[in-house]
C-alpha cells in the first residue's frame, strides 16, 4: 500500500481548515458571509458582486457597458468644452494674480521711499 494509507491523512496544525473541511451548503455560506460584511443603511449587504445587486435594484437600470459611440464622442465633446472653459477661467485668474503682484511691489517699493524719505 502506498506510504499515505499507512501513515493516515496528512493533518495540519491549523484546526480551522479541519472544521470547515465539509463543503458548506449555500445558505451556510450566505449566513457566514452576512457575518462578515458590511452592511449599509438600507440593511443590503455590500461585497464581491453587490454592486451589480446594488445596480438591479434601482429603479432605473443603467447599462454603462452598453453605452452607444455617439453617446460617447458627446461626453467626450462636453469634457473638452469644459476643459477648455475652465482653461480660460485659469489663464484670467493667472494675469489677475499676476497684476495683484504687480500693484503689491509698487506699493512695496513706495513704502520704501516714503520711510527713507522720513529718516
Amino acid at each position: 500500500m502506498s506510504e499515505m494509507d499507512e501513515d493516515g491523512p496528512q493533518v495540519s496544525d491549523n484546526s480551522s481548515q479541519h472544521s470547515t473541511h465539509r463543503t458548506l451548503i449555500i445558505d451556510e455560506k450566505n449566513k457566514i458571509f452576512l457575518k462578515c460584511t458590511h452592511i449599509d443603511g438600507k440593511g443590503n449587504p455590500f461585497g464581491l458582486g453587490s454592486l451589480l445587486e446594488t445596480l438591479n435594484k434601482r429603479k432605473r437600470k443603467e447599462s454603462y457597458a452598453s453605452s452607444s459611440t455617439s453617446t460617447v464622442a458627446q461626453l467626450q465633446e462636453q469634457l473638452q468644452l469644459k476643459i477648455s472653459e475652465q482653461e480660460e477661467q485659469n489663464a484670467k485668474l493667472d494675469e489677475e494674480h499676476r497684476q495683484s503682484q504687480s500693484r503689491i511691489a509698487s506699493l512695496e517699493k513706495l513704502v520704501l521711499f516714503m520711510k527713507e524719505k522720513r529718516s
